[in-house]
């Protein structure tokens, strides 16, 4: 198979966001890293009693 098919090749893909065209590993690091950056606020809101402004 030539290169060009593959690249020519209609795929869904395509019409996902960046984060999902990234290897699903990637994927998975980006949103664990999401989720413990707010579960790491939100323990700190919590222990603190402070607000966050930026959240």
């Amino acid at each position: 198979m030539r290169p060009d098919q593959t690249l020519n090749r209609p795929t869904t893909r395509t019409r996902l966001p960046i984060a999902f065209q990234a290897k699903p590993r990637q994927v998975v690091v980006r949103c664990l890293l999401v989720a413990a950056f707010f579960g790491i606020a939100f323990a700190i809101d919590q222990f603190t009693g402070q607000r966050f402004s930026a959240i």
